[in-house]
């Protein structure tokens, strides 16, 4: 079975959820309509601005959540056929003007502070979001990170947890011959780095933002740690673990997952390029050592994986039903056990994230390219309700960013009839919310890098 650098999927890397990060142009340029990519740290999931299309009258489905309790037999092909939004009729493909929800900006007591990274010349800056403020405030700078990197490739970047450190990929061209460099810095400059990279998979950190696990070859990752006055790098090796057959020749990559609860265990994936949902889990020391299988990825105890698909309180996980990871239109809801919990199916799923008391937060629409009805949904633990948390009538882009201590971070976009883009903060417990709009000129290498502060 092959696998290595030479089997990268031909648009770039693939496609990830919460373990992986989007790449973004570092001269602020995108493959979309919007000119903005933020990238995730593993604490709020990967994310990046979808573009939403127009209705095409030929797709009709009835209006309703498709909800599949434990032990429905019903097929895939059932679930797709009820879904929540229904296109309109064909007089309403005529042109519509785009536009952000109107949420003003206003104090959230409670609210934690989301990341932002963004390249200036050779240096990182970060800068953070308090729901009140009309601006992001800068909050410190890491000299020399692109010292070395040229503008106009493509980065993966994320700030730890607390914001002391923050690590960038600079992505080779997939056509190319060359690695990729990853740097680790701080306000004190570059701290760790690493040439000729030809893994998969994104770097993640740990929840006190000490350790940071950093693919290196496909057989291979580095943990660095960066509790004590040099970086102390161990090796990790992944590279017998493959997906499960058949196929028995599929080509895969190993990507870190997240780390446990205790901190004694690197969870991982081996995933089929073809198809992300064909995976074996594993689980490798943290104090160096060798990869080993596992039925499945452990939510209760203290090996617990911590990880933006489990819900802290029940142990829950949400993946994507099929293989398309970036928009999917079914999730599964597993218990700790193994068991199906409850499905979820809609013609588009731009965003999920447990809110921490069960529910479950998606945000949904009916396709993904052009100004489209955009809702953000709060599902009961039990799969059957979805109550309304917020709606966008007509916009070009919408993303759930992610989920902290009880709030949700989302972005909106809109290009016609003029550009703007909206980051909103919502207090799931009573709806409260505060809004900060971004012209374009502010949004050009933006990338969101993580949270500041530790979870409370």
């Amino acid at each position: 079975m092959k696998v290595g650098s030479d089997n990268r999927p031909p648009e770039g890397p693939p496609p990830q959820e919460e373990v992986g990060l989007v790449p973004v142009a570092s001269n602020g340029s995108t493959k979309g309509r919007i000119a903005l990519v933020v990238l995730a740290a593993v604490v709020t999931g990967a994310l990046g601005l979808a573009a939403l299309s127009r209705p095409d009258p030929s797709r009709n489905p009835p209006a309703g959540i498709a909800a599949i309790p434990s032990g429905d037999a019903s097929s895939p092909g059932d679930l797709a056929a009820r879904s929540l939004l229904t296109p309109g009729p064909a007089s309403a493909l005529a042109h519509v003007e785009e536009h952000v929800p109107d949420v003003p900006a206003g104090n959230l007591e409670g609210a934690p502070t989301p990341a932002f990274l963004r390249r200036a010349g050779d240096n990182l800056e970060l800068s953070r979001w308090l729901p009140a403020d009309d601006h992001l405030r800068p909050v410190a700078t890491m000299p020399g990170v692109f010292s070395d990197i040229a503008p106009g490739g493509y980065l993966i970047a994320s700030s730890a947890p607390g914001g002391r450190y923050a690590i960038v990929r600079d992505m080779a061209p997939v056509s190319s011959n060359q690695t990729d460099t990853v740097v680790i810095a701080s306000p004190r400059g570059v701290i760790w780095k690493q040439d000729a990279n030809t893994a998969h998979g994104s770097p993640i950190w740990s929840s006190d933002g000490l350790r940071v696990v950093v693919p290196i070859t496909p057989g291979r990752w580095s943990l660095v740690e960066l509790d004590g006055a040099k970086p102390v790098v161990r090796s990790l090796d992944v590279g017998d673990i493959t997906p499960p057959a058949p196929p028995p020749d599929l080509p895969f990559v190993a990507h870190p997952v997240g780390f446990s609860a205790n901190g004694r265990w690197l969870y991982g994936e081996s995933t089929a390029n073809a198809d992300s949902s064909i995976r074996t889990p594993f689980r490798v020391p943290t104090a160096g050592g060798k990869a080993v299988e596992l039925e499945r990825l452990p939510t209760t105890g203290p090996g617990r994986l911590v990880a933006d698909r489990v819900d802290s309180t029940s142990g829950r996980i949400v993946e994507p039903l099929r293989g398309d990871v970036m928009v999917p239109t079914e999730l599964v809801v597993t218990d700790s056990n193994g068991s199906p919990a409850y499905r979820l199916a809609f013609p588009a799923i731009l965003g999920r994230a447990w809110i921490g008391d069960g529910r479950l937060l998606v945000m949904v629409s009916n396709d993904v390219t052009g100004p489209r009805p955009v809702r953000l949904l709060a599902i009961s633990p039990d799969g059957g309700t979805a109550t309304p948390v917020i709606d966008a009538a007509s916009v070009a882009g919408a993303q759930l960013l992610g989920t902290r201590d009880g709030f949700a971070l989302l972005g909106f976009g809109a290009e016609d009839p003029r550009q703007e883009f909206l980051l909103a903060m919502i207090r799931m417990s009573d709806g409260a919310r505060s809004g900060l709009r971004l012209e374009r000129a502010e949004l050009e290498g933006l990338m969101l890098g993580g949270w500041l502060g530790t979870s409370g």
